[in-house]
């Protein structure tokens, strides 16, 4: 009988909601970790499985193939030497019996012991050393446990070596009965499900889902690490995708261990140079070495926590590559040259503070996952801070963006000065990916009069070769983007790329690189990557880009419409519309002009514009931008002001007031935003954003209209300095002179109530309307003209 440890249910949720803030950190697939997602690798393994036993039980095909297929490559833990010589070598009869107990396995309703004894038996049979080894039933044990999970996965567990010691840590049953097994993991499910949830999408068993989660934390271990004295070298890390290591005097230590056979061997080898090099006593040289070895032997896939002191975390990557020693330190100045390829997850370099975290005393310690858990919490945490800035997206607002770019591919927000339009485009995109700054799955480019197609798209740039300048083919931001959402596609499809598949992460390395160090690789690899998309056939290459869980990119284009949208986009305007898209019915890939390169754009790369309308309105965009775009609009919000009020000045009321006057002498398009007043806390503050961000944006909407802006502001701020009476024009002249005026600026220290005063004037100046006024829907223009009369006359 199973039963949960006394004392194990708090450390058991801690660890099931650090799961699932991690799946909700890295998304429900990712290659090193896990795939929950209804095209994962692993529910393929069941199918194949299942087809493979079928085979079996219908006696169809070759007996022995189907075994070596079975054990020796879908059973993960089926990977013993002896089961596979026996699969090579045994008579027809005994493979015969093999079959039988594998489709016995099959048509079971329950998990036999039986099974285990006979496999063991038919290997002494062959090879009587077997009783020798101690762990061969246990090996057997996890095989069948494997098998049958699989074989029956909704409705009963996998239980292998690491499925087994994740429940170990928290409940009591014999691990070698897989009913009391059951019986735990079945509790574990009930805790499972109230404090995670179901994660994965609906077509993936929920007993396949906790499973990933026992891999994860059987395979994973954390490390925390500083990238330099007080995090210097955080930037280095982050610019070469690579985490590196001092006592690089001390050698390859590949090599070093090439020819030691244990790992006490090697510790004392590098122990050894230590001593040498560093001058180090034994006693210090030993936990460096430790150290050393801990970094040769990340596993990939490990995390990577990246600290500045003992508790500012500032970045969460994890291990992509194998160790590799940099004969030149990247680092001026330093022996960093044991080196790791990784990739950054989360980086932020102010950081989040986390209490309690241990200190490093040698640049890398192993972090315990309890801590990692409180690692991830504040950074989620402060990603969810950082991305509202203590605003938060409303929940409908970003649905509707996501809707339209669901439905467009690209959106367009567009509104008065002062809406938060970009701060929305940023938030949304930070929310959607996960990441703070923008590098990776998402990046950030502001449009102006001379932005051309060669930065957005591809260009000729020059660059140093030796003592000679010559001129390459230089990707846009756009072509980067749209290529890293290509890539990360295909990763998820690997099956189809044959050997290119390989050479993936390499591609998306240049990708992600400001500079290209190496043009001609880069170029191949590209070359490599259209050649091998356009072998496919238009379903395959469908099959692919409709995958609904490939990883979101998004561009955002700030001012959008202040560049010449025909020559910055020029052919490829076409190719953003929805059904022209890699993979969708009117797919459309066209050969690039600089490189003669095929492109196309992926269904998963997302644009969002932001427009400011007072600089142009959308009547006088691009024809061919407007059919393309979706177009949402970014009006004032007062509310985000309510309850804000200054020395007696309600700043809801003002802007309010303020954008009416505006609306009825100009037009919606020339409103005032809400953030002017956003982070006013003091009448200072106050004076400051009127006399230095709003008036000067007023006058320029009203350039040399002084009758407009006295009309909107008062006499108390726009003061006549010399009436037109005053000057004299002789009769015979047909000039008609105008009165000067000029803008009061208030000094706080000595006219403060009459700065007050003046915006509360701004404020009575108009009467009192309905919500749907204030909201910019006025239904009777002539009644609200009639009431300004009034208000005036009064």
């Amino acid at each position: 009988m199973s039963r949960l440890i006394e004392g194990k249910r708090k450390e058991l949720h801690e660890r099931l909601i650090l799961w699932k803030n991690f799946v909700e950190f890295v998304g429900k697939r990712d290659e090193s970790y896990f795939d929950l997602t209804g095209n994962s690798g692993w529910l393929r393994n069941i199918e194949d499985i299942t087809e493979i036993v079928r085979k079996l039980e219908n006696k169809e095909g070759d007996m022995q193939k189907l075994l070596k297929e079975l054990f020796n490559k879908k059973i993960w833990a089926g990977n013993i030497w002896l089961l596979k010589s026996f699969l090579s070598g045994a008579p027809k009869a005994d493979i015969q019996k093999l079959a039988e107990v594998v489709v016995d396995v099959k048509n079971s309703n329950e998990f036999r012991e039986e099974w285990v004894d006979e496999v063991y038996e038919l290997l002494k049979k062959h090879y009587p050393q077997a009783e020798n080894f101690s762990g061969l039933k246990g090996n057997l044990f996890n095989i069948f446990g494997e098998l049958y999970g699989k074989l029956h996965i909704e409705t009963c567990p996998i239980m292998n070596a690491c499925s087994r010691r994740f429940l170990e840590g928290y409940y009591s049953f014999d691990k070698h009965n897989y009913n009391e097994f059951k019986e735990a993991f079945e509790e574990l499910k009930k805790e499972y499900l109230k404090i995670a949830g179901k994660l994965s999408e609906n077509v993936f068993p929920i007993n396949a889902e906790i499973d990933q989660m026992f891999n994860f934390f059987d395979k994973v271990k954390v490390w925390q690490m500083y990238p330099g004295e007080e995090g210097k070298f955080l930037e280095a890390f982050y610019n070469e995708k690579r985490i590196f290591i001092g006592w690089g005097k001390v050698g390859d230590i590949s090599m070093i261990a090439k020819d030691i056979n244990s790992q006490k061997g090697l510790r004392e080898a590098l122990g050894q140079k230590l001593r040498e090099i560093y001058q180090y006593t034994s006693k210090g040289a030993n936990p460096v070495a430790t150290m050393l070895i801990n970094f040769y032997n990340m596993n990939i896939g490990d995390i990577v926590v990246l600290k500045k002191g003992i508790n500012r975390v500032v970045a969460i990557c994890k291990v992509t590559g194998k160790y590799k020693y940099l004969e030149e330190s990247p680092i001026e100045g330093t022996d960093y040259n044991h080196s790791r390829r990784v990739e950054f997850i989360w980086y932020n370099s102010d950081g989040v503070t986390v209490e309690e975290l241990p200190s490093i005393p040698y640049t890398l310690e192993k972090l315990d996952w309890g801590k990692f858990g409180k690692v991830l919490e504040s950074v989620l945490n402060g990603l969810n801070s950082d991305s509202n800035n203590n605003e938060q997206i409303p929940p409908e607002l970003s649905e509707e963006i996501t809707q339209l770019l669901e439905r467009k591919g690209q959106i367009i927000l567009y509104g008065p000065p002062g809406t938060g339009k970009t701060w929305l485009a940023q938030n949304y995109v930070r929310l959607e990916t996960k990441e703070n700054t923008p590098g990776d799955r998402w990046d950030f480019v502001t449009f102006h009069q001379s932005y051309s197609y060669e930065e957005f798209i591809e260009g000729f740039r020059p660059v140093s070769k030796g003592e000679n300048v010559v001129y390459v083919v230089e990707d846009g931001i756009f072509k980067k983007i749209a290529l890293k959402a290509i890539v990360e596609t295909l990763k998820r499809h690997k099956e189809l790329l044959g050997d290119f598949a390989d050479e993936l992460d390499e591609l998306l390395q240049y990708l992600r690189q400001d500079a290209v160090k190496d043009y001609g690789r880069y170029h191949e690899l590209k070359k490599k990557l259209w050649g091998r998309l356009l072998s496919l056939s238009k379903e395959k290459r469908e099959g692919i880009f409709k995958d609904k869980d490939a990883p979101k990119f998004y561009l955002i284009v700030d001012e959008i419409n202040r560049g010449n949208i025909s020559k910055i986009f020029g052919e490829l305007i076409t190719l953003l519309e929805n059904d022209k898209r890699l993979g969708e019915e009117n797919e459309i890939i066209v050969i690039l002009p600089y490189s003669g390169e095929p492109f196309g754009v992926p269904p998963n790369l997302y644009i969002i514009g932001t427009m400011n309308t007072a600089d142009r309105s959308i009547a006088l965009l691009d024809v061919a931008l407007r059919r393309r775009f979706a177009f949402l609009e970014i009006e004032p919000q007062p509310k985000e002001l309510e309850n804000k009020t200054i020395e007696g000045i309600n700043l809801k009321e003002l802007l309010e007031k303020l954008n009416i006057k505006i609306e009825a002498i100009k037009d919606r398009d020339h409103r005032i935003g809400h953030s002017y007043f956003m982070k006013v806390k003091t009448l200072e503050d106050l004076w400051f954003a009127w006399y230095y961000e709003i008036i000067p944006l007023l006058m320029e909407y009203f350039y040399n209209d002084w009758d407009s802006l006295r009309w909107l502001l008062g006499s108390e701020f726009v003061e006549e300095v010399i009436p037109a009476s005053k000057f004299n024009t002789a009769s015979n002249m047909q000039i008609e002179a105008s009165s000067i005026y000029k803008i009061k600026k208030y000094d706080l220290g000595t006219e403060k109530s009459d700065f007050i005063k003046a915006l509360q004037e701004i404020i009575n100046s108009v009467p009192e309307v309905s919500e749907k006024t204030t909201s910019g829907n006025p239904e009777s223009s002539q009644e609200l003209e009639n009431d300004f009369q009034q208000s005036e006359q009064s």
